[in-house]
């Protein structure tokens, strides 16, 4: 099997950015009375995008509130992205080996974020194409972004694969027909990501994956 385009989730598989999130999170929804958010508890709510994320803390009766939560926790993570957030180690070298193969981002933050992030981290050099939230017709588990991806690049299922620390990866790669990688170290177990081809306990791990295919 030959890999030629490399699709990497962004949170839980490249950064670590829980942190933050979880303080954007708690300044959006303390206006209406919601109690704070401890880091373990948004990192089990991750992968589906913030409107989903703030959806499950906000009551039904509150239900009203979540577009202002939305928009509250998206003008406070825009100003405070990075205060906590890290790359996780190796990654940087692995990116690095791979570097002659076609890489690209799909996360299901928004776009205008992942690639401030990424830059801000120096990352984005690495990748031909950033995708988020909003720029395909639908986000992961969909396989839209993968399949959307795929067109840019000029390649096929089989010559593509999704390295990933969820559900949302697993789902769109087995959609889109690619081979599905799973990391161990993100915010997800093991037991969770038991639909995936692969697991990788590490980053580095990746290249010498790709060479026994």
């Amino acid at each position: 099997m030959l890999i030629k385009l490399i699709i990497f989730d962004l949170d839980g598989t490249l950064i670590d950015s829980v942190s933050d999130i979880a303080n954007a999170v708690n300044y959006a929804v303390k206006p209406i009375g919601l109690d704070g958010q401890s880091d373990d508890a948004i990192r089990a709510l991750l992968g589906g995008g913030i409107s989903g994320l703030i959806s499950c803390l906000v009551a039904e009766n509150k239900a009203c509130f979540l577009d202002e939560a939305v928009e509250r926790f998206m003008d406070y993570y825009r100003e405070h992205l990075l205060d906590y957030t890290l790359v996780y180690d190796g990654v940087e070298d692995a990116l690095k080996e791979l570097a002659p193969q076609s890489m690209g981002v799909i996360s299901n933050k928004r776009e205008e974020l992942v690639k401030k992030i990424l830059s801000e981290l120096g990352l984005a050099p690495y990748f031909g194409q950033i995708y988020g939230s909003d720029s395909a017709s639908d986000k992961k588990p969909s396989p839209a972004p993968i399949l959307k991806m795929m067109g840019y690049f000029g390649v096929t299922p089989e010559e593509t694969m999704i390295v990933g620390d969820g559900e949302a990866d697993v789902g769109a790669g087995k959609a889109a027909g690619v081979t599905t990688v799973s990391v161990t170290y993100g915010y997800r177990t093991k037991e969770q990501l038991s639909g995936t081809d692969f697991y990788i306990d590490g980053i580095g791990e990746l290249p010498a994956l790709i060479n026994r295919l």
